[in-house]
């Protein structure tokens, strides 16, 4: 062999090399990611008793399809406040004689690698407004936490 095919032979096991330890080491480095559930905490404000009374622990709450998305673990009913205004020109907070709300705690029925959970097209972050259902009742909720769970 003369000089110059043994630099071109040379050069390309250098760059075999280098390619390769780039791979191994991008794969082990980084490592795989874990699966986790994500556990959301929803506050739905102003519903009637009846539909605080068919929030149960246990249930599932579904998509369009009726896929099982979330399962509820926690529910916390309360009579439902208002603002209003004192006859000395205060406002204070008063509870609403009839309406309830209510606060839940969901978690996803299958563990993810994000913290972004999609449900009925739209992306549960701290915030945004989902309309809920469940096989039994279907509610308005804001959702106030999203964490990772066990």
């Amino acid at each position: 062999m003369n000089k110059v095919s043994k630099l071109v032979f040379f050069t390309l096991i250098f760059l075999i090399i280098l390619t390769l330890s780039y791979a191994v080491s991008k794969h082990f480095i980084a490592g795989k990611e874990k699966y986790s559930y994500v556990k959301l905490k929803i506050a739905i404000p102003n519903i009637y008793p009846e539909v605080a009374e068919s929030i149960k622990e246990g249930d599932y709450i579904i998509d369009k399809q009726g896929n099982r998305i979330f399962k509820i673990e926690s529910v916390f009913i309360k009579p439902a406040e208002h603002p209003v205004e004192t006859c000395d020109g205060r406002i204070v907070k008063a509870e609403h004689p009839i309406y309830k709300s209510a606060i839940i705690t969901v978690k996803t029925v299958k563990p993810t690698k994000s913290l972004i959970v999609g449900y009925n097209r739209r992306t549960a972050r701290i915030g945004a407004k989902l309309v809920i259902e469940t096989p039994k009742v279907r509610f308005v909720g804001v959702v106030l936490s999203v964490e990772k769970g066990d």
